[in-house]
């Protein structure tokens, strides 16, 4: 599933097939696409979209897609909103994941801050050049019964969503 922001047109679709997908044992995950600037803005995404995972009882991680800063937060600042939404996601029981362009992790984020978190990394060549946890090596995949292009993706551990139950 992803969201982005604080609204997402397309939620119904998540929480139409998340279920089945579970019931059919596939791992499923969900990611929202990041656009704070700010630690409040960061903690209204994360309301936002943990809101919208909550119930669904994921077996993969939660993970924050970080990609773009428009609002020119400096590199502090938007480390900071980073680890707020992160942690709220492992708080609420979830296994937390970034998810960023290997340009933009190494740019505009202090990453020596973000070394607990598991790193799924976009970088289009024929090496990823760093470590990660995943690495997204392109957008142009073909997958039989999809039309269009696909992202594809290395994962080099495997996942175990341990969610908290109160």
């Amino acid at each position: 599933m992803k969201a982005a922001g604080t609204s997402y047109s397309k939620l119904s679709y998540f929480k139409d097939n998340a279920p089945k997908a579970l019931a059919a044992g596939l791992k499923v995950g969900a990611y929202h696409y990041g656009k704070f600037a700010t630690v409040a803005e960061a903690k209204a995404e994360a309301a936002y979209f943990l809101g919208s995972i909550g119930s669904f009882g994921l077996n993969y991680p939660a993970v924050l897609d970080l990609e773009e800063n428009k609002k020119g937060a400096n590199k502090k600042t938007l480390t900071d909103a980073a680890i707020v939404f992160l942690e709220a996601i492992e708080n609420a029981g979830h296994t937390a994941m970034l998810y960023a362009g290997k340009s933009f992790l190494e740019n505009h984020l202090d990453e020596s801050r973000l070394k607990k978190y598991a790193l799924w990394i976009a970088r289009y060549s024929s090496s990823l050049g760093r470590s990660a946890d995943i690495w997204q090596h392109s957008e142009t995949g073909k997958v039989n019964g999809i039309s269009t292009k696909v992202d594809l993706n290395l994962a080099y551990r495997g996942f175990h969503e341990h969610r908290k139950y109160y």
